[in-house]
Order: structure tokens, then sequence, then C-alpha cells
């Protein structure tokens, strides 16, 4: 589904939490890849330090670990918001248009944001 931007500003604007759910989107939205090089294998860091210090003659992280590193933290940041968010949120209808929007479109790649959202969806059509 697109959303005109001029619609989704509008109740943004309008929603009592609309400030949170804008902040949320920013942090989902940085730039960075939502790969995690957290998550990467020892074999594959070990070799990716050595030849950064065999380049360079310095160890550490380089632009894309930074730039992977930037995206995780935003995530991690943007779901702690979201919880926090869905205690106070209530169940209306520009609730959960927003929670949608922020499904299809507001969360983009940050996977633990969008499911909150979903799950707040859930709940609201028991």
């Amino acid at each position: 589904m697109a959303y005109l931007n001029s619609y989704v500003k509008k109740m943004l604007e309008e929603h009592p939490h609309g400030e949170e759910f804008k902040s949320i989107s920013n942090l989902c939205n940085t730039s960075g890849t939502p790969y995690n090089y957290r998550e990467e294998s020892l074999g594959k860091s070990i070799a990716a330090n050595i030849l950064s210090l065999l380049i360079s003659g310095t160890m550490g992280m380089g632009p894309m670990e930074r730039k992977s590193q930037r995206k995780h933290d935003a995530n991690e940041k943007a779901a702690e918001k979201t919880l926090e968010l869905i205690k106070i949120l209530d169940k209306s209808e520009n609730s959960q248009w927003l929670a949608t929007y922020m499904v299809d479109e507001g969360a983009r790649d940050c996977e633990k944001v969008i499911k909150i959202f979903k799950n707040f969806l859930l709940d609201c059509n028991q």
C-alpha cells in the first residue's frame, strides 16, 4: 500500500503520540544496512580484522562495520521506544492506522518494530 506523505504527516501531527511514531520511524530508517556484524562468524571477523590490520596498520571497525553497528543500534533503540509507546497507546482508529502504516512503510526493515506493531494490531482485533 502506498501512503500519501501529506496524509501521513497530518495523521502524525494530530495524534497525541505522533512524535513518538515519527521518532521510531526515523530510527528504523537510519542509514546503514540491516546486517548485524555481531552475528558475523568468528572466522570472517578475524579475517576482516587481519586484513584491516595489514591494509591500514590499525585494528578495528571499518566503514561497513560502523554502518552496520549504527543501523543495529538504531533498530534496537526503535524497538525499545516502540515497546514504551505500545504501553500507553490507545486502540483508537487513528492509532491502528498509524500502527498499520508503521508495519507497511514506517518501520521498513526494522523487523522487531514491525513485529511489535503487528502484535498490537492483533490485540486490537480481539
